[in-house]
């Protein structure tokens, strides 16, 4: 089990005797899933660690039991046009006959994995990532992806040499291998295993020729 306790720390988390049997230190800039059962909320909340250790950010479902993943924090944003502006979160569609706005709304599990494979591969690399899709609010509404109705899938730009943010149909072949590698590794890690990219360069499971995925790679659940 993942361990929280203030008293562990990333000086002394591998001192013998600081960890007990079958915990796992993580730092405090990671993400959980955790059931409450008090006045507060009952069911299951994402527990994401301040970056700065002054506490803990709370993630809640709308109605549809989705979550909404944030736009941007330590080692991710969405993706940038080469101005450096936003050009994510552009899904607009109905719900209820209301308008929403929003693509960025993923499951519990996703959501908490996903905020761990991001701050797995930040520690390793320093390296940003930028993401587009996941889901809209309400997971039933299709965003034009076969795969994105139920918060479980997660389209990123790829990355160059240097850690940019790649864009166009010819990504794939100005990506950083060792990079890419890497991020997958990370998800992977976290429990993605329905990895997408195209080329045939990368190491990840999943399809890796597919021709959609020339300009962004996808990790799934």
């Amino acid at each position: 089990d993942i361990t929280w306790r203030k008293d562990v720390t990333a000086d002394n988390y591998k001192d013998k005797g600081v960890l007990g049997k079958g915990e796992i230190y993580r730092g405090i800039t990671y993400a959980r899933t955790k059931e409450w059962n008090n006045d507060k909320y009952k069911g299951t909340v994402v527990e994401v660690y301040r970056q700065d250790g002054s506490g803990l950010d709370y993630y809640k479902p709308n109605s549809f039991g989705m979550y909404k993943f944030p736009e941007s924090g330590r080692g991710f944003s969405r993706y940038t046009k080469p101005d450096g502006s936003s050009n994510g979160n552009n899904d607009s569609y109905k719900v209820n006959g209301l308008m929403q706005k929003g693509d960025n709304y993923a499951s519990a599990e996703t959501f908490a994995g996903f905020y761990n494979a991001i701050q797995d591969f930040y520690s390793e690399t320093g390296v940003s990532i930028h993401y587009g899709d996941i889901s809209a609010a309400d997971p039933s509404i299709n965003l034009g992806h076969s795969t994105h109705f139920s918060g479980d899938s997660i389209d990123i730009h790829y990355f160059d040499q240097n850690g940019g943010e790649l864009r166009g149909k010819s990504s794939y072949l100005n990506a950083d291998i060792p990079l890419t590698n890497s991020f997958f590794k990370h998800a992977q890690n976290n429990g993605f295993n329905k990895n997408y990219s195209y080329g045939g360069r990368f190491n990840h499971t999943g399809n890796n020729n597919q021709g959609k995925h020339k300009d962004h790679l996808h990790i799934g659940r």
